[in-house]
């Protein structure tokens, strides 16, 4: 895996002094009296955005006016645009180019929005003359609205404030500089970055947790993105094994790859897995982080279909495109544990689950009518081959509830009906409040798009088979509720008390550019380090 950490390093001093940085990255909020960043944009020669003390020493140093600059060229700090100022060499500073990247207004950010539009200025400077990579990058101040009532706590404030913006700076960084394990461009950098933020202790304080996430999030990137003709269930085994190995103080890992055990001890599991047992026979892995003084346990279950043909009642080929992102789940978890490998966080044990399975067809590979029996006791009924990934999940959290975690989390690309309904975000739902506002608020803080639907009693009624010799289906009934229904199916593997949280990612990974995102490393990691 490439590295993908430069060397930062946090300062207050201002940029456009600093005899370090050739390239100065400076954000403008755009005024809340201008124009929506979707009107026009350079309708206007007024600079519709607020005057700062950076800009002010910025028109001193190099003697002449940033506003006037700005009005001239029309810049009103729209969001995701920018405009570049090339400087003249000076004995008084060493800054080159400066960008004046635009944000938008306050009252429309999310961290998703800002990290996009300082990856988009870090993104235009790659590439670029080896000189102009030191750069600094100031970390916007007075960032409105974010998780809600968050930032309503006055004593909070600073600290979440300079919080959140570091972390859309380094997502921002590590989005711009990420290049795929399997591509065969060369791995971009910066030679250094500098963070100038008036809260250096919060940031730096917070450095060593943001590496690990964008680590971990790279880990999961790669395994996803990996193409299907090269990826396996070894795939995953082998980026279990790497992690164990390398940190054996933290980590345990338990591999079960004996086909007899799999199909006595999580038979629906050993189903979909039997269309492939010759030529990719499935592994139940169990990795095990156990941080020091651990007081606080809790299970992460990933979907871990490593590819998804939808089996006997095959996908259409433009819905099997990408499937070979069906284990985004799995690779989520294990990007969480390459994370806490890194951060090495105390108090908490994390058992992590990945049933690894592709779907697959062959002459012995599950047929629809079947009747299967389940890890937890349930017996399924099989009325579509395409809902398999819940089939794997079902004994998964059986296995993780044997071991009395606090909570059981489970990830999974697991329905298209989620992704209709909540589009490019995470579809969470559970079966306890309290635990399900836990993960709501640490994909908030993490600046994961969530959004939480509710698990009815009605979505479990609608799973019940009307078989005598079955007990639940693995579709629903009609049309409606498909994703809640698939999530009341994965829950109904614990025991009854048990407090599961399904995170459905369909939506959430593999976007339009058909790559991964990484999604949901960043809500994992900041659950299980805030226990």
């Amino acid at each position: 895996m490439p590295t993908l950490t430069p060397f930062i390093s946090v300062s207050r001093e201002c940029p456009f002094t600093s005899k370090e940085a050739t390239t100065v990255i400076s954000p403008i909020w755009q005024a809340e009296g201008a124009k929506d960043d979707d009107d026009n944009k350079a309708d206007s020669k007024t600079p519709r955005f607020s005057q700062s003390h950076a800009l002010d020493a910025l028109g001193e140093a190099i003697g002449f006016s940033i506003y006037d600059f700005a009005q001239e060229e029309g810049f009103s700090g729209a969001r995701a645009t920018q405009l570049i100022l090339r400087l003249p060499e000076s004995e008084h500073y060493a800054v080159k180019r400066v960008i004046l990247l635009g944000l938008g207004k306050p009252k429309n950010a999310d961290q998703g929005a800002l990290s996009k539009a300082y990856a988009f200025a870090l993104k235009s400077l790659l590439g670029k003359d080896e000189s102009l990579h030191t750069v600094a990058v100031s970390l916007v101040k007075n960032y409105e609205r974010f998780g809600g009532s968050l930032l309503n706590d006055e004593d909070n404030k600073v600290n979440v404030e300079a919080d959140v913006i570091a972390q859309a700076v380094l997502k921002a960084l590590y989005d711009a500089t990420y290049v795929s394990a399997e591509s065969l461009k060369p791995v971009k950098a910066f030679k250094k970055v500098i963070l100038i933020t008036e809260h250096v202790e919060v940031v730096e304080k917070k450095l060593p947790f943001l590496t690990a996430l964008n680590n971990g999030r790279a880990l999961a990137k790669d395994l996803v993105n990996k193409p299907a003709n090269t990826k396996t269930v070894q795939t995953l085994v082998d980026a279990a094994t790497e992690i164990a190995q390398a940190n054996p103080d933290l980590f345990t890992l338990t591999v079960v790859d004996d086909l007899a055990t799999l199909e006595k001890e999580m038979p629906c599991f050993y189903t979909v897995a039997r269309g492939n047992v010759k030529s990719d026979p499935p592994r139940f892995i169990h990795l095990v982080y156990k941080g020091k003084n651990a007081s606080r346990k809790v299970a992460l279950v990933g979907k871990s279909v490593i590819f998804d043909t939808g089996g006997y009642q095959v996908k259409p080929g433009n819905y099997m495109v990408t499937m070979k992102g069906d284990m985004a789940g799995g690779a989520s978890v294990l990007g969480t544990a390459k994370a806490l490998a890194e951060l090495k966080p105390e108090n908490v044990e994390v058992h992590m689950f990945l049933a690894a399975t592709p779907n697959k067809i062959d002459a012995d590979a599950m047929i629809p009518d079947s009747i299967v029996d389940t890890t937890c006791g349930k017996k399924v009924e099989i009325r579509h081959t395409d809902a398999e990934g819940r089939l794997t999940l079902i004994d998964a959290v059986t296995k993780a509830n044997e071991l009395d975690p606090e909570a059981i989390i489970t990830i999974a690309t697991l329905t298209g009906a989620a992704k209709m309904a909540v589009g490019n975000t995470i579809c969470m739902m559970s079966n306890s409040a309290k635990w399900g506002s836990l993960l709501e608020a640490s994909a908030k803080t993490s600046g994961d798009a969530v959004q939480y639907v509710d698990v009815t009693p009605a979505d479990f009624e609608n799973i019940k088979s009307k078989l005598d010799g079955a007990d639940i289906r693995n579709t629903n009934r009609g049309s409606e509720r498909g994703f809640q229904t698939a999530g009341a199916f994965v829950m109904s593997g614990a025991k009854e008390g048990t407090p599961v949280v399904h995170l459905d990612i369909a939506g959430a990974d593999m976007l339009e550019d058909e790559t991964s995102t990484g999604t949901p490393v960043a809500t994992l990691f900041t659950f299980v380090t805030g226990l």
